[in-house]
C-alpha cells in the first residue's frame, strides 16, 4: 500500500496485490509506483489549486463588475449634479447682472465714484462666475454628447482654429509655426477641435505682450503605435510644484500672470478627461519664464476608418 499525497493534501492509497496469494514486488517497482503516486497527488493538488484560483477570480471579477457599475453610476450622477447646479446658478447670476444694469440706467448720473466702482466689481465677478458655469456646462455637454466619427483633416482644422484667434495673435505679435502634413484621422471633429482649441488658447493667453520671444509651434510624430502631438509656446511657464496639479479641475498656478488671466482651471481638466476616454494621454514639460510644451497622444487606431476596424 502506497500513499497518494501532495505537498499539502493526502488523497488516498494505492493498493497492489493478488487476493489470497503472496506477491513479491521488487524495490525498483515500488520506487516507480511511489513516483506515480506522488505525481498523481501533485496533479490532484494542482487541479484543486486551479479550482480555488478560478473560484477566487470569478468572485473578484463579480466584485470588480459591481464596483465598475457603481463607479459609472457615481460619475453619471456627479455629471448630472454639476449640470443641474450649473443651470440653477445661471438664472440668479443673470438676475444680478440685470439688476446692476437697471441701477446704472436709472441712477447712473447720481452714483458717486465709490458706488460705481463697487457695481463694476460686482458685475465683473458675476461675469466671471457665469463664464465658469458655462465652462462646466460645456464639459458636461462634451462628455455626454453622442460621438460622430468622421474623417478629419488636421491641417485644415488647425489652420481654422488659428484663424479664429487671428486678432489675439496680431495683437500680441505672436509667430506661429505649424509642421506640414498633419495626418488625416477618423475621430469626432467636435472633440478634437475642443482639445486643440483649448491648448492653443492657453498658449496664446500665457505669452506676455512684452516678451522678446512670442512663438507657438505645433508638431506631431508617429511613435510606439501612437500619434503624439506637441504644442510649444514661449509663455510664462509653469512652476515645478504645479506640473502635477494643472490638470486638476479648478486648479490654477499662483504665478503673477495667472492671477491676472481669466482662466478658471477647467480647460485642461476637460482635455485630460476627454483624452483618457479615448485611451490617450496628456502631460507637460515647462520652465518658468521660458515656456511650456504640452504633449498629448492618441492610439493609432484613429488612422483607420471605422468600417475597416470591424473587419
Amino acid at each position: 500500500m502506497l500513499p497518494i499525497e501532495g505537498a499539502k493534501e493526502f488523497w488516498g492509497v494505492l493498493a497492489i496485490g493478488l487476493i489470497g496469494k503472496n506477491m513479491k514486488v521488487e524495490y525498483r517497482d515500488v520506487s516507480k509506483m511511489l513516483f506515480y503516486c506522488n505525481t498523481v497527488g501533485a496533479y490532484l493538488e494542482t487541479i484543486k489549486n486551479f479550482d480555488t484560483v478560478g473560484n477566487t477570480l470569478k468572485s473578484k471579477t463579480r466584485e470588480l463588475v459591481k464596483a465598475n457599475t457603481l463607479l459609472r453610476r457615481s460619475i453619471r450622477e456627479k455629471d448630472e449634479f454639476l449640470r443641474a447646479i450649473s443651470h440653477d446658478l445661471i438664472a440668479p447670476l443673470r438676475n444680478i447682472s440685470g439688476l446692476i444694469n437697471s441701477i446704472e440706467r436709472k441712477y447712473g448720473d447720481n452714483l458717486d465714484n465709490g458706488l460705481q466702482d463697487r457695481l463694476f466689481r460686482i458685475r465683473r465677478n458675476v461675469e466671471k462666475d457665469m463664464e465658469l458655469v458655462n465652462e462646466i456646462l460645456e464639459i458636461s455637454k462634451v462628455k455626454s454628447r453622442k460621438l460622430v466619427i468622421e474623417k478629419v483633416d488636421l491641417n485644415k482644422l488647425i489652420i481654422s482654429i488659428f484663424e479664429n484667434f487671428n486678432h489675439e495673435l496680431q495683437e500680441k505679435k505672436i509667430k506661429v509655426k505649424i509642421q506640414e502634413k498633419f495626418p488625416m484621422i477618423y475621430f469626432d471633429r467636435f472633440i478634437i477641435n475642443q482639445i486643440l482649441q483649448n491648448l492653443i488658447d492657453n498658449a496664446i493667453k500665457y505669452i506676455r505682450s512684452d516678451s522678446k520671444l512670442r512663438n507657438i509651434e505645433l508638431k506631431w510624430r508617429y511613435v510606439h503605435k501612437k500619434l503624439a502631438f506637441a504644442i510649444a509656446d514661449t509663455g510664462i511657464g509653469v512652476p515645478p510644484e504645479d506640473l502635477d496639479k494643472i490638470f486638476s479641475i479648478f486648479y490654477r498656478s499662483n504665478n503673477e500672470m495667472n492671477i491676472e488671466s481669466e482662466g478658471k482651471g477647467v480647460g485642461l481638466a476637460m482635455i485630460k478627461s476627454l483624452l483618457e476616454k479615448f485611451n490617450g494621454e496628456i502631460w507637460v514639460k515647462s520652465k518658468v519664464d521660458s515656456g511650456s510644451i504640452f504633449y498629448f497622444t492618441f492610439p493609432d487606431s484613429v488612422l483607420t476608418p471605422p468600417a475597416l476596424k470591424k473587419l
